[in-house]
Protein backbone atom coordinates (compact mmCIF):
# COMPACT_ATOMS: atom_id res chain seq x y z
CA UNK A 1 0.00 0.00 0.00
CA UNK A 2 1.58 3.46 -0.80
CA UNK A 3 1.92 6.21 1.32
CA UNK A 4 1.71 8.80 -0.45
CA UNK A 5 -2.24 10.36 -1.81
CA UNK A 6 -3.24 10.65 -5.28
CA UNK A 7 -5.30 13.55 -6.21
CA UNK A 8 -7.95 13.94 -8.45
CA UNK A 9 -7.19 17.77 -10.14
CA UNK A 10 -10.25 19.19 -11.66
CA UNK A 11 -8.84 21.63 -13.84
CA UNK A 12 -12.26 23.83 -14.32
CA UNK A 13 -13.69 23.84 -11.34
CA UNK A 14 -14.17 27.22 -9.83
CA UNK A 15 -13.91 29.25 -13.36
CA UNK A 16 -10.62 26.90 -13.76
CA UNK A 17 -9.32 28.62 -10.67
CA UNK A 18 -8.24 24.89 -9.79
CA UNK A 19 -5.27 25.86 -13.13
CA UNK A 20 -4.73 29.41 -12.37
CA UNK A 21 -3.91 28.42 -8.59
CA UNK A 22 -2.31 25.06 -9.47
CA UNK A 23 1.14 25.38 -8.74
CA UNK A 24 0.45 27.89 -5.80
CA UNK A 25 -1.39 24.74 -4.37
CA UNK A 26 1.23 22.39 -5.08
CA UNK A 27 3.75 24.63 -3.31
CA UNK A 28 1.90 24.43 -0.37
CA UNK A 29 1.23 20.93 -0.37
CA UNK A 30 4.89 19.95 -0.40
CA UNK A 31 5.25 22.49 2.38
CA UNK A 32 3.05 20.75 4.22
CA UNK A 33 5.06 17.69 3.91
CA UNK A 34 2.23 16.11 1.65
CA UNK A 35 3.61 13.37 -0.99
CA UNK A 36 1.12 12.71 -3.66
CA UNK A 37 0.66 11.85 -7.25
CA UNK A 38 -1.86 13.84 -9.03
CA UNK A 39 -3.59 13.32 -12.68
CA UNK A 40 -6.06 16.25 -13.97
CA UNK A 41 -9.64 14.72 -15.25
CA UNK A 42 -10.57 15.55 -18.69
CA UNK A 43 -14.54 15.34 -18.71
CA UNK A 44 -17.06 14.39 -16.86
CA UNK A 45 -17.01 10.67 -15.16
CA UNK A 46 -13.31 11.00 -15.75
CA UNK A 47 -12.63 11.39 -11.54
CA UNK A 48 -14.47 8.18 -11.26
CA UNK A 49 -11.99 5.75 -13.51
CA UNK A 50 -9.20 7.85 -12.37
CA UNK A 51 -10.60 7.45 -8.57
CA UNK A 52 -11.18 3.31 -9.35
CA UNK A 53 -7.32 3.22 -11.33
CA UNK A 54 -5.86 5.32 -8.12
CA UNK A 55 -7.32 2.65 -5.79
CA UNK A 56 -6.22 -0.46 -7.85
CA UNK A 57 -2.73 0.40 -8.10
CA UNK A 58 -2.56 0.70 -4.39
CA UNK A 59 -3.25 4.11 -3.95
CA UNK A 60 -5.66 4.39 -0.25
CA UNK A 61 -5.26 7.95 0.45
CA UNK A 62 -7.19 10.19 -2.36
CA UNK A 63 -7.92 13.78 -2.44
CA UNK A 64 -10.78 15.95 -4.64
CA UNK A 65 -9.78 18.82 -5.39
CA UNK A 66 -12.59 20.57 -6.79
CA UNK A 67 -16.13 21.22 -6.17
CA UNK A 68 -18.54 18.77 -4.81
CA UNK A 69 -19.44 17.41 -8.23
CA UNK A 70 -15.39 16.00 -8.49
CA UNK A 71 -16.13 15.06 -5.03
CA UNK A 72 -19.03 13.46 -5.85
CA UNK A 73 -17.83 11.58 -9.09
CA UNK A 74 -14.66 10.27 -6.67
CA UNK A 75 -16.79 8.93 -3.93
CA UNK A 76 -18.33 6.90 -7.22
CA UNK A 77 -14.91 5.86 -8.25
CA UNK A 78 -14.52 4.20 -4.85
CA UNK A 79 -17.40 1.93 -5.37
CA UNK A 80 -16.79 1.39 -8.97
CA UNK A 81 -13.77 -1.09 -7.72
CA UNK A 82 -13.92 -3.83 -5.73
CA UNK A 83 -10.16 -4.67 -5.23
CA UNK A 84 -10.38 -3.17 -1.32
CA UNK A 85 -13.22 -2.71 1.29
CA UNK A 86 -14.44 0.81 1.04
CA UNK A 87 -13.65 1.23 4.32
CA UNK A 88 -10.21 1.28 3.98
CA UNK A 89 -10.36 4.44 1.89
CA UNK A 90 -8.90 8.14 2.97
CA UNK A 91 -10.70 11.19 1.28
CA UNK A 92 -9.66 14.28 1.59
CA UNK A 93 -11.18 17.78 -0.54
CA UNK A 94 -9.64 20.54 -1.27
CA UNK A 95 -12.47 22.98 -2.45
CA UNK A 96 -12.87 24.85 -5.24
CA UNK A 97 -16.08 26.76 -6.79
CA UNK A 98 -19.24 28.42 -4.90
CA UNK A 99 -21.23 25.21 -3.56
CA UNK A 100 -19.12 23.09 -1.17
CA UNK A 101 -22.30 22.44 0.79
CA UNK A 102 -20.83 18.95 1.92
CA UNK A 103 -18.53 20.44 3.74
CA UNK A 104 -20.39 22.93 5.38
CA UNK A 105 -21.45 20.65 7.96
CA UNK A 106 -18.26 19.70 9.57
CA UNK A 107 -17.24 23.57 9.14
CA UNK A 108 -14.35 22.78 6.79
CA UNK A 109 -12.60 25.65 5.43
CA UNK A 110 -12.95 27.11 1.86
CA UNK A 111 -9.45 29.47 1.83
CA UNK A 112 -6.66 27.01 0.16
CA UNK A 113 -4.12 27.47 2.63
CA UNK A 114 -6.44 26.15 5.39
CA UNK A 115 -7.34 23.15 3.57
CA UNK A 116 -4.06 22.01 3.11
CA UNK A 117 -3.54 21.96 6.92
CA UNK A 118 -7.00 19.78 7.19
CA UNK A 119 -5.73 17.54 5.07
CA UNK A 120 -2.66 17.29 6.90
CA UNK A 121 -3.96 17.48 10.28
CA UNK A 122 -8.02 17.31 10.02
CA UNK A 123 -9.41 14.58 11.99
CA UNK A 124 -11.19 11.19 9.99
CA UNK A 125 -14.21 10.35 10.82
CA UNK A 126 -16.19 7.06 9.18
CA UNK A 127 -19.36 8.89 7.32
CA UNK A 128 -21.85 7.10 5.94
CA UNK A 129 -22.80 7.05 2.16
CA UNK A 130 -26.20 6.58 0.01
CA UNK A 131 -27.22 4.61 -2.32
CA UNK A 132 -30.01 5.90 -5.03
CA UNK A 133 -31.31 3.94 -7.49
CA UNK A 134 -33.16 5.81 -10.65
CA UNK A 135 -34.40 6.03 -13.93
CA UNK A 136 -32.51 8.46 -16.98
CA UNK A 137 -33.72 7.66 -20.60
CA UNK A 138 -31.79 4.65 -21.15
CA UNK A 139 -33.15 2.34 -18.25
CA UNK A 140 -32.03 2.31 -14.67
CA UNK A 141 -29.13 3.91 -13.20
CA UNK A 142 -27.30 3.48 -9.39
CA UNK A 143 -24.73 6.54 -7.55
CA UNK A 144 -23.74 6.63 -4.27
CA UNK A 145 -23.89 10.12 -2.39
CA UNK A 146 -21.71 11.69 0.75
CA UNK A 147 -24.12 14.54 1.13
CA UNK A 148 -28.15 15.28 0.22
CA UNK A 149 -30.25 13.57 -2.53
CA UNK A 150 -33.22 16.51 -3.52
CA UNK A 151 -36.41 15.43 -5.76
CA UNK A 152 -38.73 17.77 -7.17
CA UNK A 153 -38.13 21.39 -7.35
CA UNK A 154 -34.85 20.48 -5.89
CA UNK A 155 -33.17 19.02 -9.44
CA UNK A 156 -35.57 21.33 -11.10
CA UNK A 157 -33.10 24.11 -9.61
CA UNK A 158 -30.11 22.18 -9.87
CA UNK A 159 -30.76 21.82 -13.84
CA UNK A 160 -31.32 25.64 -14.43
CA UNK A 161 -28.08 26.30 -12.00
CA UNK A 162 -25.91 23.97 -14.44
CA UNK A 163 -27.27 25.68 -17.46
CA UNK A 164 -26.54 28.96 -16.28
CA UNK A 165 -22.85 27.49 -15.06
CA UNK A 166 -22.87 25.98 -18.96
CA UNK A 167 -22.93 30.05 -19.91
CA UNK A 168 -20.26 31.18 -17.74
CA UNK A 169 -22.90 32.16 -14.82
CA UNK A 170 -22.12 31.13 -11.10
CA UNK A 171 -22.47 32.18 -7.76
CA UNK A 172 -24.51 32.58 -4.79
CA UNK A 173 -26.65 35.25 -7.02
CA UNK A 174 -26.61 32.96 -9.94
CA UNK A 175 -28.47 30.12 -7.51
CA UNK A 176 -31.19 32.65 -5.90
CA UNK A 177 -31.92 33.97 -9.64
CA UNK A 178 -32.61 29.72 -10.66
CA UNK A 179 -34.38 29.60 -7.36
CA UNK A 180 -36.65 32.36 -7.84
CA UNK A 181 -37.01 31.37 -11.84
CA UNK A 182 -37.51 27.68 -10.94
CA UNK A 183 -40.13 28.88 -8.65
CA UNK A 184 -42.35 30.24 -11.63
CA UNK A 185 -41.77 26.62 -13.01
CA UNK A 186 -42.46 24.67 -10.45
CA UNK A 187 -45.95 22.91 -9.84
CA UNK A 188 -46.48 19.61 -7.28
CA UNK A 189 -46.55 16.16 -7.90
CA UNK A 190 -48.75 13.54 -6.28
CA UNK A 191 -46.27 11.12 -4.33
CA UNK A 192 -46.03 7.90 -2.56
CA UNK A 193 -43.37 7.82 0.02
CA UNK A 194 -42.38 5.28 1.69
CA UNK A 195 -39.68 5.50 4.73
CA UNK A 196 -38.84 1.69 6.15
CA UNK A 197 -42.02 0.49 6.24
CA UNK A 198 -44.03 3.06 6.69
CA UNK A 199 -46.16 4.70 3.11
CA UNK A 200 -46.65 8.14 2.99
CA UNK A 201 -48.75 9.85 0.42
CA UNK A 202 -49.53 13.43 -0.54
CA UNK A 203 -48.84 16.36 -3.02
CA UNK A 204 -45.36 17.35 -2.94
CA UNK A 205 -42.96 20.32 -3.13
CA UNK A 206 -39.64 18.73 -2.65
CA UNK A 207 -37.89 16.41 -1.02
CA UNK A 208 -34.28 16.26 0.43
CA UNK A 209 -32.81 12.63 2.09
CA UNK A 210 -29.52 12.55 3.29
CA UNK A 211 -26.11 12.78 5.19
CA UNK A 212 -24.95 15.97 5.35
CA UNK A 213 -26.73 19.08 6.52
CA UNK A 214 -26.56 21.35 3.69
CA UNK A 215 -27.49 21.73 0.10
CA UNK A 216 -28.17 24.22 -2.60
CA UNK A 217 -25.34 27.09 -1.99
CA UNK A 218 -25.78 27.25 1.87
CA UNK A 219 -29.38 25.77 2.84
CA UNK A 220 -30.01 24.27 5.90
CA UNK A 221 -32.15 21.35 4.37
CA UNK A 222 -31.49 18.69 6.89
CA UNK A 223 -30.42 20.11 9.85
CA UNK A 224 -30.39 17.55 12.48
CA UNK A 225 -28.76 14.97 9.87
CA UNK A 226 -25.37 13.08 11.80
CA UNK A 227 -23.49 11.65 9.32
CA UNK A 228 -22.02 8.79 11.22
CA UNK A 229 -25.73 7.50 11.97
CA UNK A 230 -26.38 4.88 9.92
CA UNK A 231 -29.78 6.68 8.98
CA UNK A 232 -30.75 9.24 6.23
CA UNK A 233 -32.53 12.03 7.31
CA UNK A 234 -35.50 13.21 4.91
CA UNK A 235 -36.75 16.73 4.88
CA UNK A 236 -40.45 16.11 3.02
CA UNK A 237 -41.86 19.85 1.92
CA UNK A 238 -45.67 19.20 0.54
CA UNK A 239 -47.80 21.39 -1.39
CA UNK A 240 -46.43 24.90 0.68
CA UNK A 241 -47.53 27.83 -1.49
CA UNK A 242 -45.64 30.01 -3.98
CA UNK A 243 -45.69 32.67 -1.37
CA UNK A 244 -44.73 30.33 1.34
CA UNK A 245 -41.66 29.38 -0.03
CA UNK A 246 -40.86 33.36 -0.42
CA UNK A 247 -41.66 34.13 2.93
CA UNK A 248 -39.09 31.02 4.20
CA UNK A 249 -36.52 31.86 2.10
CA UNK A 250 -34.06 33.40 5.25
CA UNK A 251 -35.65 29.89 7.18
CA UNK A 252 -34.15 27.63 4.14
CA UNK A 253 -30.47 28.68 4.98
CA UNK A 254 -31.01 28.98 9.24
CA UNK A 255 -32.92 25.75 8.94
CA UNK A 256 -35.90 27.23 10.69
CA UNK A 257 -38.29 26.13 7.87
CA UNK A 258 -38.90 23.00 8.78
CA UNK A 259 -41.07 24.39 11.81
CA UNK A 260 -43.62 25.52 8.93
CA UNK A 261 -46.98 23.45 8.95
CA UNK A 262 -46.49 22.00 5.35
CA UNK A 263 -42.91 21.03 6.15
CA UNK A 264 -42.33 17.18 7.53
CA UNK A 265 -38.96 15.43 9.30
CA UNK A 266 -38.47 12.12 8.53
CA UNK A 267 -35.61 9.38 9.02
CA UNK A 268 -34.55 5.65 7.64
CA UNK A 269 -32.35 3.77 6.31
CA UNK A 270 -34.75 2.37 3.08
CA UNK A 271 -36.60 5.33 0.92
CA UNK A 272 -38.89 4.58 -1.66
CA UNK A 273 -40.71 7.45 -4.15
CA UNK A 274 -42.81 7.16 -6.68
CA UNK A 275 -44.78 10.53 -8.37
CA UNK A 276 -47.53 10.43 -10.69
CA UNK A 277 -45.18 12.28 -13.01
CA UNK A 278 -41.71 11.90 -13.45
CA UNK A 279 -39.41 14.02 -10.53
CA UNK A 280 -36.12 15.25 -10.89
CA UNK A 281 -33.40 14.12 -9.14
CA UNK A 282 -29.84 15.76 -8.23
CA UNK A 283 -27.52 14.61 -5.42
CA UNK A 284 -24.18 16.17 -4.04
CA UNK A 285 -24.75 18.99 -6.91
CA UNK A 286 -25.10 16.95 -9.57
CA UNK A 287 -28.24 16.17 -11.95
CA UNK A 288 -28.87 12.77 -12.17
CA UNK A 289 -32.49 11.41 -13.67
CA UNK A 290 -36.14 11.12 -12.14
CA UNK A 291 -38.40 9.37 -10.12
CA UNK A 292 -38.92 6.57 -9.40
CA UNK A 293 -36.04 6.17 -7.13
CA UNK A 294 -35.26 3.74 -4.37
CA UNK A 295 -32.55 5.19 -1.11
CA UNK A 296 -30.36 3.45 1.48
CA UNK A 297 -27.35 3.73 3.56
CA UNK A 298 -24.27 2.35 3.99
CA UNK A 299 -23.17 2.90 7.34
CA UNK A 300 -19.91 4.35 7.96
CA UNK A 301 -18.78 3.37 4.51
CA UNK A 302 -15.39 5.66 3.52
CA UNK A 303 -12.98 8.15 6.13
CA UNK A 304 -13.23 11.43 5.26
CA UNK A 305 -11.04 14.03 6.64
CA UNK A 306 -12.84 16.68 8.32
CA UNK A 307 -12.47 19.44 10.43
CA UNK A 308 -14.83 19.50 13.30
CA UNK A 309 -16.37 16.20 14.73
CA UNK A 310 -18.28 18.17 17.62
CA UNK A 311 -21.27 16.82 15.97
CA UNK A 312 -20.64 13.77 17.03
CA UNK A 313 -21.43 12.00 19.55
CA UNK A 314 -19.33 9.01 20.48
CA UNK A 315 -15.58 8.62 20.25
CA UNK A 316 -15.74 5.31 18.50
CA UNK A 317 -17.29 7.35 15.66
CA UNK A 318 -13.93 8.39 14.34
CA UNK A 319 -10.69 7.62 13.67
CA UNK A 320 -8.18 8.54 16.49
Amino acid sequence: MKEKYFAIVNPNAGKGDVLKKWNELKDLLHQAEIDFDFEFTKGQYDASFLCANAIKSDYRQLLSIGGDGTLHEVLNGVFMQELVPTAEINLGKIPFGTGNDWGKTYRNPLDMKEAVELIKNGNRIYQDVGKIIFHTQSGLDEKYFCNIAGFGFDGLVLKDVLEKKERGKSGKLTYLMSLFFSLLKSGYEDVELKVDDIVFNGLTFSIAAGIGRYNGNGMMQLPFALPDDGILDITWIKDISKAGVIANVKGLFDGSFITHPKVHSLKGKEISIKSAQPMMIEADGEFLGTTPAQLSIIPKAVQFIVNDISLINKKDHYVS
